[in-house]
């Protein structure tokens, strides 16, 4: 491999590239450097105008948000990335920020500070960036609600250079490079692959994310590109469509399986690259799959161990413990995932989560949190909601007990009418893909003998 200089974020517009660089493409259109840097001016200048020291991030655009982190660092703010740009969960985090900064029409029950046009005033200057400069960001909410994680400025910088180091390619410079990306920079993932990396390399990103192959193949094959993805979107390509030029291809959000892996590559051209990590701890390890490889390789810096379990009878129960320089606590952080490290310590398996959350088109969602928002509907009592197969795809069911109102407002509305009123309920406070599709009512949800719900009762309700 051929390691790759990477440039930490202080030096994204301070450093000695051109105005003329191009850094996004927007519609057809090439954002510059100098389009970068004036307008994170502007932004600060806007900032000036608020006394707010922490703000959340809220835009599609990546360019936009990008523009935003930076002047809230440059004014000495927490930036606060809030994982969605949704209104309600907006207001119950609302404790963790003091205002918004959003191209969007939203209410969020403080401050929304909005983009800004005026051009005439001066540049302001770029002091230096504090050594302990951070951001704030979310969890997905594995244990029901998400939880805030404190991201250093030197950790995502290195974090880059780890990235840089396994794509091992020389050539990134090529003028027809670019980042192309379907998932959010809103989430660690997104946000370390589809801007922190393209701006410490100095290659353009396409600012808006891409939902649908067709997006993907009218990328075009002249254009030379990075596409940062996830096995939900890989396994819905389309292969009768034209394929876009691409230099490599990452995935990550969960596993991939080997006959996606396959096909992917060979449309693409390229080894698919699978990332394993989470918010806490960045990225852990890598691996391409050939030859049906399952090991994962551990990035540079980052040592796995086994958590010494309390008595000898409970080894096969022993955690895994990850240490890097991306990680906070020094003592490291214990991983929910099933891990068999192999001989040399360099590479691990993977069998599987610990916790009781799913994954569903790759996001993390909690069953308690689904559940519990279920539960604070005025007709509902109680619930239960558990995975289903089907055709191939997971989905989500949700077992549920009315209360005597519910009862009664189910027998004079028709059910399909009460369901599509619930779903509607819960779209406000839940991923789309998390909101179940199969339903049933019962007058009481099954325990088992411990007084626990009985989960294979639950499934057993749905053939």
């Amino acid at each position: 491999m051929n390691a790759i200089k990477t440039l930490p974020l202080a030096g994204w517009l301070s450093h000695d590239r051109p105005d003329s660089l191009p850094v996004a493409w927007q519609d057809g259109v090439t954002l510059t450097l100098g389009d970068m840097r004036r307008d994170v001016s502007r932004c600060r200048h806007r900032l000036y105008q608020q006394s707010a020291e922490r703000y959340a991030l809220c835009f599609d655009n990546s360019y936009r948000f990008a523009v935003a982190l930076l002047a809230v660092l440059y004014n000495g703010k927490l930036p606060v990335i809030p994982g969605h740009c949704r209104e309600n969960l907006l207001r119950e985090q609302a404790c963790f920020f003091d205002a918004v900064i959003s191209d969007m029409a939203l209410d969020p029950g403080c401050p929304v500070v909005g983009p800004s046009a005026d051009d005439s005033r001066h540049p302001l200057p770029l002091q230096a960036l504090a050594g302990d400069t951070s951001l704030m960001m979310f969890t997905s909410g594995s244990t029901g609600q998400p939880k805030p994680v404190i991201k250093t400025l030197k950790a995502m910088d290195t974090e880059a250079g780890w990235i840089a180091d396994i794509i091992g390619m020389q050539y990134l410079r090529h003028p027809s490079y670019r980042i192309v990306s379907s998932v959010s920079h809103q989430h660690l993932y997104g946000l370390t692959f589809r801007l922190y990396l393209p701006l410490s390399l100095g290659i353009p990103f396409v600012t808006d994310q891409i939902h649908f192959p067709e997006e993907l193949s009218r990328q075009g094959s002249d254009a030379v590109n990075l596409i940062i993805s996830s096995p939900a979107f890989l396994r819905r390509l389309d292969y009768t469509l034209p394929a876009p030029g691409c230099a490599a291809v990452f995935s990550a959000g969960g596993p991939l399986c080997p006959d996606v892996a396959q096909r992917a590559g060979q449309w693409l051209g390229q080894e698919v690259t699978e990332i394993y990590g989470s918010s806490e701890t960045g990225v852990i390890g890598w691996r391409r799959r050939r030859r049906q490889e399952q090991y994962w390789h551990l990035f540079h810096g980052v040592r796995l161990k086994t958590d010494a379990p309390a008595c000898p009878q409970m080894a096969d129960t022993a955690r895994i413990i990850a240490t890097s320089a991306l990680i906070n606590d020094p003592m490291g952080y214990l991983l929910d995932d099933h891990i068999k490290l192999n001989a040399d310590g360099n590479r691990f398996e993977l069998s599987g989560r610990r916790d009781l959350t799913v994954k569903i088109e790759e996001k993390r969602i909690s069953l308690n949190a689904i559940e519990k928002r279920l539960c604070m509907l005025p007709e509902i009592t109680a619930a239960a909601v558990l995975p289903l197969e089907r055709n191939g795809r997971q989905r989500l069911a949700a077992v549920i007990v009315l209360t005597t109102e519910g009862t009664t407002a189910l027998a004079t509305i028709p059910r399909p009418e009460r369901v599509r009123q619930w779903r509607k309920a819960l779209t406000g406070w839940i991923d789309p893909v998390a909101i179940p599709r199969y339903w049933r009512t019962v007058s009481q949800l099954p325990l088992t003998s411990q007084g626990k719900t009985d989960r294979r009762a639950l499934m057993e309700l749905f053939g």
